[in-house]
């Protein structure tokens, strides 16, 4: 079983579009640029029948979200605060995209080799950043599978991030982001987007759902 793949042309613009209305119904918890809906009861029934054979082994989803956001993202990882979960897969799912003169090959997201084995974080070496559900990590200490220096591609393609952020930090893959395709990876990597602001993009709506080994 590959740690990171893509299932393309998954989802019709029908599901798609039950999704982003059952966002937008129930949104509730909002950051600065970002918005967040947490009940995703309704997605994962409605995904339950691609999903299941999907993975293999027992698994359920024990969390997740949707997302809206206008600001790309940090490096980061999905693995909550319960340390005695059996951590399964991230599942991504883009939804929709706001854009006008677009480059998909500016828009992707990107899987690190690097592994966390801590609470949920952002990875924020050189910043002085504030916790929100995800704790701040500025030491890299216990970053699994560093690297000397930093990777160039990963500097070419987050020129949203301080450089400091990624030191120590190689690519494992980069996916592109494309509405009604579903992307799974392990739930250790840590992982983060493209500067997709600079592929046109001005806003994009996913859901991220997190599985556990029952």
């Amino acid at each position: 079983m590959n740690s990171v793949f893509r299932l393309t042309n998954v989802l019709d613009k029908e599901i798609l579009q039950e999704l982003i209305n059952d966002f937008q119904e129930n949104c509730t918890n909002t950051y600065p640029g970002r918005r967040f809906n947490v009940d995703i009861n309704y997605a994962v029934k409605l995904l339950n029948p691609i999903l299941k054979y999907s993975l293999p082994k027992n698994w359920i989803v024990d969390g997740g979200n949707y997302f809206e956001t206008v600001v790309p993202y940090r490096l980061h990882c999905d693995t909550g605060k319960d340390r005695t979960k059996k951590l399964y897969y991230n599942i991504v799912i883009p939804l929709k995209l706001w854009y006008e003169d677009y480059n998909p090959n500016l828009n992707k997201l990107i899987i690190t080799d690097q592994i966390w084995n801590g609470d949920a974080a952002f990875f924020v070496k050189g910043d002085n950043a504030l916790p929100e559900y995800n704790i701040c990590i500025t030491d890299y200490e216990q970053v699994e599978n560093k690297i000397e220096g930093i990777d160039n591609t990963l500097l070419e393609l987050c020129t949203h991030l301080n450089p400091r952020n990624l030191e120590g930090f190689s690519i494992k893959k980069v996916i592109d982001w494309v509405p009604g395709d579903i992307i799974f990876f392990r739930r250790h990597y840590i992982h983060t987007t493209s500067n997709w602001r600079s592929a046109g993009v001005s806003q994009k709506l996913g859901l991220s759902l997190f599985t556990s080994l029952q």
